[in-house]
């Protein structure tokens, strides 16, 4: 179990329903963050750009949220 998911249990446990909810879509978006920014780190000490590995980043998120696609 990682850190993020020990935070939102812990919070969950201490406040009640919607709050707790809020706590775990916070653990998720914690964890999404740093996955991409694990890929833009890899692209650039790859070699890539810094502009061209933010707009990889950028896009590959835009494409993930849009619903229905």
């Amino acid at each position: 179990m990682s850190a993020e998911e020990d935070l939102a249990r812990m919070v969950s446990a201490i406040v009640p329903g919607e709050a707790a909810d809020q706590a775990e879509a916070l653990s998720s978006g914690v964890k999404m963050g740093a996955v991409w920014a694990g890929v833009y780190r890899g692209l650039t000490q790859n070699g890539v750009p810094a502009t061209v590995a933010l707009e990889v980043v950028r896009t590959a998120v835009r494409a993930m949220l849009q619903p229905g696609k």
